[in-house]
């Protein structure tokens, strides 16, 4: 978002949206992660969010009919007022005609964490009040599977804001780096020390396992996997 809008645009009613550096109390400045970013997305740039509030940023219409396994990641932040008001994000298969929610509370990495976003009803035509509330004590990296969207010639996603006509002193929402692509080919990493388990009792020979995830497109054979104990030797093994 440092060149501007870039095709997104902002509807709703009471909307507070704003795109440049936030200013607020609780969400300052850009992700530390971007160095020389400013701009992102945020629900009022240097103050709190209206009250009776349902807006939205809407992305341009993307296609999918190349991507085989894609998934969405960005950065977000948001101090949103508890048991009332709440964010969420929508997609649309039909260049914005309907709308249906994506993900839920427990699913993808930072993605909801609230089922009270008890302002979002009626406007959004939704069955439940999943999506972001509370403080995220800021920026946090967000992940999301869109594995079931491959395919589609005509996607866009939507970042919906509901509060409701009472006071509030929360920032509401912020994201930024926006992106969605297919993994990598070849991706393989570590994701658990199976054994040994503990420090405590070690001895001085001891069986390493780990378990190894592959993240990529293509299937992982032959690789070697590397550890090291106190800055000590480096053992390798194929």
């Amino acid at each position: 978002f440092e060149e501007g809008v870039a095709g997104w645009t902002i509807g709703g009613s009471g909307s507070s949206w704003e795109l440049g550096t936030p200013a607020g109390f609780a969400i300052v400045g850009a992700p530390p992660a971007t160095p020389g970013s400013i701009n992102s997305w945020v629900t009022n740039l240097d103050g709190y969010y209206n009250n009776g509030e349902k807006s939205w940023v809407i992305s341009p219409c993307m296609d999918f009919s190349s991507l085989v396994f894609p998934y969405i990641e960005l950065d977000v932040n948001w101090d949103i007022q508890e048991y009332s008001d709440g964010a969420k994000v929508q997609y649309s298969t039909d260049g914005g005609f309907s709308w249906s929610d994506l993900g839920n509370v427990g699913e993808g990495e930072n993605w909801y964490d609230s089922y009270l976003c008890y302002s979002m009803y009626p406007t959004y035509y939704i069955s439940d009040y999943r999506g972001w509330q509370n403080t995220a004590t800021g920026w946090k990296h967000a992940f999301y599977d869109l594995a079931f969207l491959a395919g589609e010639p005509s996607v866009r996603f939507r970042f919906i804001f509901s509060s409701d006509t009472y006071w509030n002193f929360n920032d509401g929402i912020a994201f930024d780096n926006f992106n969605i692509q297919d993994p990598y080919a070849n991706d393989i990493g570590v994701v658990a020390v199976i054994t040994p388990e503990s420090a405590v009792s070690l001895t001085a020979s001891e069986i390493v396992s780990i378990l190894v995830e592959n993240f990529g497109t293509l299937p992982q054979s032959d690789f070697d996997v590397a550890y090291q104990v106190n800055g000590g030797t480096i053992h390798t093994e194929a």
